[in-house]
């Protein structure tokens, strides 16, 4: 199964969380639910990179206005993605389900049954648990490819050794350590965001071996 994280969608036009955050507020100030200079506020705080500050703002405009959230997520997604080199060699590999935790469409456009950890941009907290525990379950079974997410993201949703080898495909700077990959079965491999060209050549020679992951 592929696992993919934010960079992946990144890489395809979509935005980071914390623009994803500032997006909303200004598509609050846009349609007028708020104030053009509260709209400014939130581009300075975000500018001073206190993105957390952002997305609690974000969070209790959206409880007053919750009907803003399904129509941005449709206006974001309404719009072609580009798919990069990476992407279009993964939606040639034969992946059982493509699991993710964003709410973009970028997942949807590999051609396989899609699993969204997160069905909106918000939820209850009690829903985390058992999402948890779906990864838990799923990753005793299945060898997983996490792609374009981060070490911190695989420890949240995949805390258990599975069935394995697992492989991860980290952005620069979000190398799994040793133990935490030994501990969880991972092989990983970093490439450069900016170019992504060890992440390509890594797909080809998957692709070309016409094996499965767990070969």
């Amino acid at each position: 199964m592929l696992f993919t994280g934010e960079e992946f969608s990144r890489q395809c036009g979509m935005p980071v969380w914390h623009y994803l955050m500032l997006g909303l507020g200004d598509y609050l100030a846009d349609t007028r639910r708020i104030g053009r200079e509260d709209g400014d506020r939130l581009r300075q705080i975000h500018r001073d990179k206190k993105y957390g500050h952002v997305e609690r703002i974000v969070r209790a405009l959206l409880q007053e206005h919750p009907e803003a959230i399904p129509e941005y997520l449709a206006k974001m997604n309404s719009r072609p993605l580009m798919m990069p080199p990476a992407q279009e060699l993964l939606k040639k590999l034969p992946f059982a389900v493509v699991v993710s935790p964003m709410p973009d469409g970028v997942a949807a456009k590999m051609g396989r049954e899609t699993v969204r950890l997160r069905g909106d941009l918000f939820w209850p907290d009690e829903a985390e648990g058992p999402a948890r525990a779906l990864c838990a379950e799923v990753v005793r079974g299945r060898t997983v490819l996490f792609v374009g997410t981060s070490a911190a993201e695989i420890e949240r949703w995949y805390g258990v050794a599975g069935a394995g080898p697992h492989f991860a495909l980290l952005p620069k700077g979000q190398a799994l350590e040793g133990k935490t990959a030994a501990k969880y079965g991972i092989r990983s491999l970093v490439y450069d965001v900016s170019t992504s060209q060890a992440l390509v050549e890594f797909l080809k020679k998957l692709q070309s071996t016409g094996r499965s992951l767990d070969g």
